[in-house]
């Protein structure tokens, strides 16, 4: 029971660090470097949809990092 108990609140802290930034809050953000992004790669003569494709590749959690081995692990025991 107290293995339970203690795999529970572990779970429970991990939703709570993954959930801690409300969704408006992430979208704005992603929003803002979206924008940079697209800034940026326009002075380079990139186009939007490319940009967007390289801000969620920059984005997205890189491997041997921690934020990469919670995703990773999250998606093996759902």
């Amino acid at each position: 029971m107290e293995r339970i108990s203690q795999t529970l609140t572990q779970r429970v802290k991990e939703l709570a660090e993954r959930y801690a930034t409300p969704l408006p809050q992430m979208s704005s953000r992603v929003a803002e470097l979206e924008a940079k992004g697209n800034g940026h790669l326009a002075r380079m003569g990139g186009d939007e949809a490319s940009s967007t494709m390289r801000l969620l590749l920059f984005l997205r959690p890189q491997k041997g990092t921690e934020e990469h081995r919670k995703r990773t692990t999250a998606k093996v025991t759902r």
